[in-house]
Formats: C-alpha cells, structure tokens, sequence
C-alpha cells in the first residue's frame, strides 16, 4: 500500500518525491520526533515547575494562584488558575511553531537550492520535462519536511492546550496565518536563492527582520497587543482596534498575495536566470494593486479636515513612491547583452525598411513596425524598462490624484500636493533613464555604479543641498530638483515651480535622446560585428 503511494506521488510530483526520499529516512524521522517530544516535556515541566501549591506561597506573587488570602505575614493560596496556565503553554508553542516554521524553513530552503547550483544538478533539474510549478512545489514542500514533521508531532498538545484554555477558535487564526506567512517566506526565500544568495544564515536573519513588524500584527490579532496601528482604517471598514477580524483579513490576504508574486517571480528566475525580475505586465498589475491597497489606509487621512493629517498623507505617498519605483527600475531592467541583441534586431529591422535599400518598404509596413516597436517597449521582457516605469508612475498618478482633488482640503492645498507628487514622480522617470544609460555602461561594475548613481540621488542629492541651501525658504528652486521637492513646494512660487518643471521635462528629453543613442549605437555596432 505504501509503495502503491509513493509510486503515486512520484508520477504527480517527482521532485518532491525525491525531496522526501532523500530526507524521510528511518534515523532522520527517529531523531526529529525524539527531538519534539523531548522538546515538549521540557516546555510542560518548566510550566509545571511554576504552579504553586496549595497552602502557603513560595514567593509574594504568582500569576497562576486564582485565590489567596495572607495570614500573619503569608500568604495563602485557595486555588490555582489552571486555564490560565493551559493559555500560557499554548501561547508558547504557537509561537515557538511560528518562529520554527519560518526562519528554519528559510535556511533549510536557501541552503538548499545554493547546494543545488554548487553541484550543477539544479541545470539538469530544469532540463527535466516536468514542469517549474511542479519543481518549484516540490522544493517548498519537500525541503522543509522535517520540520514539517517536528511540527506535527507538536499538534496533539497544541490542540489540547487550546481545548483546556477555551482557545480552540484561536487555532484557525493561528493556522491561517501560519500558512499564510510561511508562504510568503518560502517563496521569497527561493526568489533570495534564484537571485544568487548562497548564504543561509544571512537569509535567516533578513527572515527574522522582515517576520518582526509581522510577529507584531499576529501579536495585535491574537491578543490585542497595542502595536499603534489601532486606529488605522482600510477604506470604509470600521478601525483596526475596533475590527480585529478585519486585520486578520488583510494581513491573510497580503500574505497569499505576496506568495503568489513572489512565486511568479522564482517561476521566471528558474527557467530564464538571465531574465528580468518581473515582467512589465506583470509590474502593472502589481504596482497597481499596492497603490489601491496602500490608498485604503490613507483614505480617511486624505479625507480629513485637518490639513497636517492630509499633508502626512501625501508626504508619505511620495516617500514610499520613491522608495517603490527605485526598487521597480532594478526589476525591470534588462541585461546590458539582452538590450544589445535587442537593440541589434530593431536596428536589423528598420536597415530592412530603409527606402534606398528597399523600394517595396512601403508605409503601411513601417507604420506596423512602428506600432510593434511601441507595442515592444510596452509589454516586451527584452526591450529597456524607461516606457514601462513611465506607464507605471502614470497608473499611480491616475489613482492618487482623483484622491487628492477629491478631498476637503482648499483648492491651493490641492494643488500643492498634486505638484508635489507630479514632481516626485518626474523624478523618479529622471532616474529610471540615468539608470538605463548607466546600465548600458561596458563596465563589468554597472550595477554597482548604478545604485551610486540612484542612492547619491536619493540620500546625498539632499545632504549636499542642506549644507548649500541650508533654508529652502530662500532657495527653493534648487530643492525643487531633490527628492524632497513635494516638502518645499510651499515656499516656492508658481513661476519657479513652472520653470523648475520645464526643467525636469527637458533633463528627462535630453536623458531619453542620449538613451535612444546609445541604444542604437549598440545595434549597429552589433550588426557590423555580425557582418
């Protein structure tokens, strides 16, 4: 019968069968379950250890006496609080699986896959005919699976702490989250692997950083902690502090979602490791999807009366704005030899229209390679990223700024912040077309040279103008060109605002020229190499 089911699991999923063929072995199943159950009977004697007896007290408090009355100086204790003590012990394992289930798995999971490429046999894997989902499902359910098993052999307590606490609808929750959170690692983890991470440890302690503000929501779920997002609304919801399940909702629901993307994302690196992170369809949808969710939260802000709130509101669009599209360029952005290959095709394509070559290159044909060239740049994985990250700040713009203009503040402060935005977002095209020059550099340290370039903008830029122009109230037009432009847009006046973004259109022109220069001096030169 066992054998009838392995050979089952075998022809559905061979990685993983070969995952839990190469772990499950008798020794290694033998010292994970000894491991748990001694882990469990030391986790109840030290619990154990703090109840108290009946009778006099050991100490002057305890939190597990339910009653006690003092007697010449003692005090005594009528009963014990053993609910209280069953809570407790199922608290700790909760999050003693929680903990366990993330960081283990990502070390377990990034050592892995970094072993796998060491030996090569990670090519031959992606040679086989079964498919990624398949390989990539495998891994996440494979690798980890003596973990899994450690947790499992948890469960019988766990369930039993939860039935004497009164706490079993509290293991949905748990549950809920546990599948939800551990998703959303494991897929990072492969996505840190596929991109070159080697280092397990290291994956562990970025898990252990990022799972912190997570480890806080569960805390605010499951047991009311005050973590200061109480008041925090999404949308029209009532307040967070008021609705936990509603909490509980979207951090399940970007959980699952960010699972998803980052699944996606380690689709892509596995088959196609010279790829782009994301795919610009893809950048789309997502982009657009955390703008929407992000404008839940700052909804009632935008709407509010008080105008400090609705400036904190777009103060902090712009900021994650720039922070989001920064990330989004070096997603985007192609290999310097995927763009020259690219560059050599459209260059080969347009030679074929040129009219003195070709008489028979009629309009109708160069309008339709027009139109592929635009439809290229639009939804291509091998063209550059600037239209793309354009496209993208113009979806942003298109949900920000109804908002802005639809709330109750004065048509000044209105516009302002629309400015402001506009501006921040301008910027942020300026930066995505020095990256791409940059990045079409003959220099093996290209992308080194591109984070100086973009993280100079963005930290140093404002540092060199604050020892310059230390009081932007007397100099705005040169901060108009910082990151921090939607800040001092109040000391400037419109004409400097109007020349400031004649400015930024002209820099952004004159970058996107010498783009589309580069980008066709590399076609031909990769043409005459061919000829």
């Amino acid at each position: 019968m066992l054998a009838k089911r392995l050979d089952k699991l075998g022809n559905w999923n061979p990685q993983l069968f070969r995952e839990i063929k190469g772990r499950l072995t008798p020794r290694k199943v033998a010292i994970a379950t000894f491991l748990s159950l001694i882990a469990q009977g030391f986790v109840v004697f030290y619990f154990w250890i703090l109840l108290p007896k009946i009778g006099p007290l050991r100490s002057e408090y305890t939190r597990y006496c339910n009653k006690y009355i003092g007697r010449g100086g003692t005090d005594y204790c009528l009963s014990i609080d053993l609910k209280l003590w069953w809570h407790d012990i199922f608290r700790f394992f909760s999050w003693g699986i929680f903990i366990i289930l993330v960081l283990a798995g990502i070390y377990m999971l990034v050592a892995d896959v970094a072993k796998e490429k060491r030996l090569g046999t990670l090519n031959f894997i992606a040679l086989s005919p079964q498919s990624t989902q398949k390989v990539l499902l495998g891994k996440l359910l494979g690798v980890p699976i003596l973990i899994y098993l450690v947790i499992a052999a948890t469960i019988p307590l766990h369930f039993w702490s939860a039935y004497q606490a009164n706490a079993t609808s509290d293991l949905v929750i748990w549950y809920g989250l546990l599948v939800g959170i551990s998703s959303l690692f494991y897929s990072a983890s492969l996505v840190f692997a596929f991109l070159g991470g080697s280092q397990a440890w290291l994956a562990s302690i970025l898990g252990a950083v990022f799972l912190l503000p997570i480890a806080q929501m569960v805390a605010f779920i499951t047991e009311g902690s005050n973590i200061g997002i109480e008041s925090l609304k999404w949308f029209l919801f009532p307040k967070l502090g008021d609705a936990v399940l509603v909490a509980y909702g979207l951090l399940l629901y970007r959980c699952l979602f960010r699972s998803y993307c980052f699944w996606q994302i380690a689709n892509r690196l596995f088959r196609n490791p010279g790829g782009t992170i994301l795919s610009k369809k893809q950048s789309y949808l997502w982009a657009a999807e955390l703008q929407i969710f992000l404008l839940g939260f700052c909804w009632h802000l935008m709407n509010a009366s008080d105008k400090y709130d609705f400036q904190a509101a777009v103060y902090f669009v712009c900021c994650f704005n720039l922070i989001l599209f920064l990330l989004l360029i070096c997603c985007l952005s192609p290999h310097r030899q995927t763009l020259q290959n690219w560059a050599r095709y459209k260059h080969q394509q347009r030679a074929m229209l040129h009219p003195q070559r070709f008489a028979n290159a009629n309009s109708a044909k160069a309008k339709k390679t027009g139109n592929s060239l635009i439809s290229d740049l639009i939804w291509g994985e091998k063209s550059p990223a600037l239209l793309a990250i354009g496209i993208n700040l113009a979806i942003s713009a298109a949900i920000w700024l109804p908002s802005i203009f639809l709330s109750r503040q004065d048509a000044s402060l209105k516009a302002q912040s629309a400015i402001g935005l506009i501006m921040t977002l301008s910027l942020i095209l300026i930066s995505a077309a020095i990256a791409g020059i940059t990045l079409l550099r003959k220099s093996k340290k290209r992308a080194f040279w591109t984070v100086i370039i973009l993280g100079s903008l963005l930290f140093l830029l404002p540092a060199a103008l604050l020892l310059v122009f230390p009081n932007p109230e007397t100099s705005p037009f040169f901060w108009l060109f910082s990151p921090l432009a939607f800040v001092v847009l109040e000391y400037a006046s419109p004409t400097t605002i109007f020349v400031s973004f004649l400015a930024h259109l002209s820099i952004l022109g004159l970058l996107s020229l010498q783009l589309t220069r580069k980008l066709k001096k590399l076609g031909e030169s990769a043409s005459k190499s061919l000829n």
